[in-house]
């Protein structure tokens, strides 16, 4: 039987239904409808046989402001009950001026967020107070998906075949700040098996509420400068040398690879704060591509799912 209260949902990474409906006063509400309620005002996230999953999005006396934000799980019955009490029959409060794909994209990395830093702070993301409050999406998070879904893509490849450009770059500016943020948690957000939209949804709000858009933003700026001024660039000359057949030319002399390295590696991540890779681990680097180029393809999807940020 499904609870009379509602019921916080803390796991956050774990799936939550986003589909569904449920009828109240003879009306059909369908995931994503903004409801009026006996303790203000909720947004309809998805039913399962028993329960509504629910955020909500507004309080009044009747409960505890710090709700507004957060999940919660009731029974239908209850649930059905609570939206009468609201006058639910009046109809839908608002409705999103978004799709409701933009809407559950918007929600992965709200739910990533929230598993790490809680509803207010979650409300820091551009966009998340708006929806909140009014229901309107105003920022397309899927340019984030899209750019992390490129990196999760390719993980394991670049982790077993360039294991320092992972472990100093990759893990530095990424999955390290993941698996801090997530310790006690679910961690299978960081799954290899399935690295699709709600996954790096999930991980772009984890980032978001451990160091905050400008810092992510920041970040994925960096990956993008050392994919096309770096490792593109390394792997399409590695790959036009190494298809001249019969040539003894070097590919890269090691004044080549000292200045890149310098010049460039070292140069880009020291707009970022973490732990910088030496000297040698950036010459590893290219060493690495060059050893790689076959992976020039993942470098070149990943460099143009970044473009797509700005």
């Amino acid at each position: 039987m499904g609870s009379v209260r509602p019921d916080e949902i803390t796991n956050l990474l774990g799936p939550l239904p986003d589909s569904g409906s449920i009828t109240i006063g003879g009306r059909v509400f369908e995931a994503g409808s903004f409801l009026s309620a006996c303790d203000g005002e909720r947004y309809l996230h998805g039913t399962t046989y028993d329960q509504v999953i629910f955020m909500q999005t507004a309080t009044n006396g009747n409960i505890p402001a710090y709700h507004q934000g957060r999940f919660f799980s009731q029974g239908k019955s209850a649930f059905v009950s609570d939206c009468d009490l609201g006058d639910v029959g009046a109809g839908v409060t608002k409705r999103t001026n978004a799709t409701k794909a933009v809407i559950k994209s918007f929600l992965d990395v709200y739910l990533g967020a929230m598993a790490c830093a809680g509803g207010p702070v979650a409300w820091g993301i551009t966009g998340m107070k708006v929806f909140v409050v009014t229901g309107q999406v105003i920022r397309d998070y899927r340019t984030y998906e899209d750019a992390l879904v490129a990196i999760l893509a390719s993980r394991a490849t670049i982790r077993t075949k360039m294991p320092t450009l992972y472990r100093t770059v990759f893990w530095e500016l990424y999955f390290g700040t993941v698996e801090k943020a997530l310790v006690g948690k679910s961690k299978d957000i960081l799954s290899e098996a399935v690295p699709g939209p709600k996954v790096a949804g999930k991980l772009v709000g984890v980032l978001l509420g451990a160091i905050g858009e400008d810092k992510l933003g920041v970040r994925l700026k960096a990956m993008k400068e050392i994919l096309h001024e770096v490792l593109v660039k390394v792997a399409t000359h590695a790959m036009e040398h190494d298809q001249k057949l019969g040539t003894k030319e070097i590919v890269l002399s090691e004044e080549q690879v000292g200045l890149l390295a310098d010049k460039h590696i070292l140069r880009i991540l020291k707009t970022v704060n973490i732990l910088l890779p030496s000297l040698n681990e950036a010459k590893e680097i290219i060493r690495e591509t060059v050893r790689n180029w076959n992976l020039r393809t993942d470098f070149k999807k990943m460099a143009d799912a970044l473009d797509k940020l700005g």
